[in-house]
């Protein structure tokens, strides 16, 4: 986008140097001191990002462990159905009513 060459860069030299002439290095170390005061500003604004990052971090893995921790810690459901014993476990699954009964008579 940018792209200077050292032709380009040796005009705008020139011209800045007959522009500004004497005040040139003054404005020079105030350029220098200003792009030093904004890299010090982005650092300072970094650290406490960073120590949020992390805090942020901290509180989402403390969530997942204590879901995990209530999954196993969780009773089994007790339902209506959880009562008695299902049919596989002898309990049958209600239709010997319809069918005669269940007594081991066989019944048309």
């Amino acid at each position: 986008m940018m792209d200077v060459g050292p032709g380009e860069l040796m005009v705008i030299l020139v011209a800045a140097l007959l522009l500004f002439g004497k005040r040139l290095p003054e404005m020079a170390r105030n350029i220098g001191r200003t792009v030093a005061e904004v890299k010090r500003g982005l650092q300072a604004s970094a650290l406490p990002l960073r120590q949020v990052e992390a805090d942020i971090g901290r509180e989402i893995a403390e969530a997942g462990r204590s879901l995990e921790d209530a999954g196993r810690e969780r009773p089994a459901p007790a339902g209506p159905g959880a009562a008695g014993p299902g049919p596989a476990e002898g309990g049958g699954d209600g239709g010997e009513a319809r069918r005669g009964g269940g007594d081991g008579e066989a019944r048309p």
